[in-house]
């Protein structure tokens, strides 16, 4: 069964990306670094990526139409309301939730200074590489389970 995605709003509010790699660098070097003990860093890429920019992205990177509707707010949020009722009197997963459709839906900005400044760290990889090497990783992951061999 294919996903019904929208955006949520008119999807020029602003995601904070940032690769696995590169947060897994940044993990491994504020537990190293000396200045970096009783620190909170945030981190993500500096890279602007709007909500329109990154669900397009994700669609064209797993082979799906470019996403073009929109939902009001206020009706995802009603509509992940009702599912999350009818989830809890059958007993299985809602589609979607209400903390999904926040999330989306706000302007997502990290300021990733103080690990840039203080440790030095920068993000590597660019959200059109991100994209493509996940796009490489789930036909990986899809190959495999279509023919029954584990994907590395």
């Amino acid at each position: 069964k294919a996903a019904i995605l929208r955006l949520i709003g008119d999807g020029n509010n602003r995601i904070a990306t940032l690769y696995i790699e590169d947060a897994a660098r940044a993990v491994v070097l504020s537990g190293a670094h000396p200045r970096a003990p009783g620190r909170v860093y945030d981190v993500a890429s500096a890279e602007p990526v709007t909500q329109r920019q990154f669900v397009n992205g994700l669609a064209v990177a797993f082979g799906l139409p470019p996403v073009r509707r929109a939902v009001n707010p206020r009706v995802a949020r009603l509509a992940a309301w009702l599912a999350e009722n009818v989830a809890r009197l059958t007993g299985r997963e809602p589609a979607i939730h209400r903390a999904m459709i926040d999330y989306v839906g706000i302007d997502q900005v990290l300021d990733a200074t103080a690990i840039r400044a203080e440790l030095g760290w920068e993000p590597k990889v660019t959200f059109a590489e991100g994209l493509h090497r996940t796009a490489e990783w789930y036909q990986r992951e899809r190959l495999a389970r279509l023919t029954g061999a584990a994907a590395g």
